[in-house]
């Protein structure tokens, strides 16, 4: 067989992408797909096309479109069964004022596979210039949601548009790069040869060498990729999502494989494209992560968003701090009853009371207990919050 096959996983279907005539063996090597003039690239990946060729922000700009980008609160939803709330941000959400553009809307999205339902009805906007943390237990949704809006599955029900396109149209258009968790890469190809074939099937890519230096392949770009650990591949990976000069990335489990000097790399080029105005939504386990360099973090659970918003106001949903000490003959009834108190646990004589507020809650504590000992208090971290409302599935 001629050509060159890049085969890949993404989501639940198998793709091959024909990478030219002949195996890569120079920068210049020609990557045209099928007889001409379409090209394609999923670059573990962005697909590309050159019609239609996106509007530059050179462009956009001569032609009066605005390219500043603002950005606003969002509403704050907790919509688990045992406790609902709703918190409000000071300022309303995007969509609500129309100062800021989505970069990405669902609207009712559901997904079914068997008599198992991956999303039910989520609904989720993200603004332009956002970096937005998708969270959730093992099965909760994110891969779904990710590949829903990236046009690699359709929903059961429910719209999606992803910078005001379908995602499908999005994705074609090369605006959106992915770096997805299962992507293969071809093994006897060279690193730099490899990007630079890649940047060329995008009408307005970075350079290679930028996007190499991005994502800190440099010191083994003259490498084949087969000889390279699981970390460097995805680093390359990586590369190859910056390479296109997206609008929006995509990233699912980014740092899976990273040394630390990977995972600094990685965030330190996603902060830089958020602040020049571009979208980042990714989903990750580490959820340390997401509290460092997350805007905002939508959490699922069981198909569902049972949290949207600031990591500060999604962590003040299960109560700003908790008060832990020993105690002889606690009543669990009293101690809810405590100024604050929102949530009681009992160990034996250890007592944790998470509670909106510390000072009023220790306060009556001591008056109504002789024996406290032992006490200290702990913020509440988004750890604790995602057990909290996603009822303890990790």
């Amino acid at each position: 067989m001629f050509g060159y096959y890049v085969t890949f996983r993404l989501g639940v279907s198998l793709r091959k992408v024909s990478l030219g005539n002949h195996p890569l063996r120079s920068p210049s090597t020609a990557m045209a797909t099928g007889t001409g003039t379409s090209r394609t690239t999923v670059a573990s990946t962005s697909t590309a096309t050159t019609s239609p060729t996106p509007m530059t922000r050179k462009r956009a700009a001569a032609a009066g479109h605005p390219t500043e980008v603002r950005r606003s609160g969002h509403d704050i939803r907790h919509t688990g069964p045992a406790d609902v709330r709703h918190y409000t941000a000071d300022t309303p959400a995007p969509h609500a004022v129309g100062m800021t553009k989505n970069a990405w809307e669902m609207r009712a999205v559901t997904k079914r596979y068997g008599p198992v339902t991956a999303l039910g009805g989520v609904d989720l906007d993200v603004g332009e210039g956002q970096t937005v943390a998708v969270l959730g237990p093992n099965g909760a949704g994110k891969s779904t949601l990710l590949s829903i809006g990236l046009g690699l599955l359709a929903p059961g029900s429910g719209t999606a548009r992803v910078l005001g396109r379908t995602p499908v149209e999005a994705l074609r258009s090369g605006r959106v790069g992915a770096l997805l968790q299962e992507a293969g890469l071809p093994d006897d190809v060279r690193v730099a040869e490899l990007v630079t074939a890649v940047a060329g099937m995008y009408p307005e890519p970075l350079p290679a060498a930028r996007a190499m230096r991005a994502a800190g392949v440099e010191e083994f770009a003259g490498r084949p990729v087969g000889r390279l650990s699981g970390g460097q591949r995805q680093r390359v990976r990586f590369a190859l999502c910056l390479v296109g000069d997206p609008d929006l990335l995509v990233l699912d489990e980014p740092t899976a494989g990273l040394d630390v000097e990977g995972r600094r790399a990685l965030w330190h080029e996603v902060r830089s494209r958020t602040a020049a105005g571009r979208t980042a939504v990714f989903a990750t386990h580490y959820l340390a992560e997401a509290e460092e360099y997350a805007d905002r973090v939508v959490l699922l659970a069981g198909g569902e968003v049972v949290a949207d918003g600031p990591v500060a106001a999604v962590k003040a949903m299960v109560g700003g701090t908790e008060v832990r000490c020993t105690l002889d003959g606690a009543d669990p009834a009293a101690l809810e009853a405590l100024p604050g108190v929102r949530q009681v646990g009992l160990e034996g004589r250890a007592v944790t009371l998470r509670t909106s507020d510390s000072d009023a809650t220790l306060r009556a504590l001591f008056t109504a207990y002789d024996g406290v000992s032992g006490v200290r208090l702990e913020d509440t971290d988004l750890e604790r919050a995602f057990v909290t409302l996603t009822g303890g599935r990790g």
